[in-house]
């Protein structure tokens, strides 16, 4: 729970117990506690349980949130911090769309024995393969049973 709720419960629990309405501590925090909540009524007709501490006692969903930035300079904040959040997201998005790539391509280069670093991206057959342990990289075709010669 938030310091400031407890202490907010606290100081009212102890107003409580000063006016009588409470005789323990703890009666008046449990009184304190259902005093901050928002005691709206849900669609299934309960009261809501919620904290309301903000506008009217009313917790978010009911009436405490915020209705947004009211002028111009608030507005203006509001945006620049929405494109400064895409920003964020669209670069760390980015880097894991390459880094996906580079071990696609390091998985790629492991599958068919690539061991050069070439910067390359080969696509490869069933029936092609590129051997870096031969003389000069070159590709060798396989054919069931057959080969070329070299």
């Amino acid at each position: 729970m938030r310091r400031e709720v407890r202490e907010w419960i606290d100081a009212y629990a102890e107003h409580l117990i000063d006016i009588g309405k409470a005789r323990t501590m703890h009666k008046a925090r449990i009184f304190a506690d259902e005093a901050t909540r928002c005691d709206a009524k849900t669609r299934k007709g309960t009261p809501c349980r919620c904290r309301g501490l903000g506008r009217r006692g009313r917790c978010k969903f009911h009436g405490g949130m915020s209705t947004g930035p009211k002028t111009a300079e608030g507005l203006a904040r509001s945006v620049a911090a929405l494109q400064a959040g895409y920003e964020r997201w669209n670069a760390a998005r980015q880097a894991a769309k390459k880094a996906a790539q580079q071990e696609q391509d390091a998985r790629a280069r492991a599958r068919h024995g690539l061991r050069c670093h070439s910067p390359i991206r080969v696509r490869l057959t069933a029936k092609t393969r590129h051997d870096c342990t031969r003389q000069g990289s070159r590709r060798a075709t396989r054919n069931r049973g057959t080969r070329t010669p070299s």
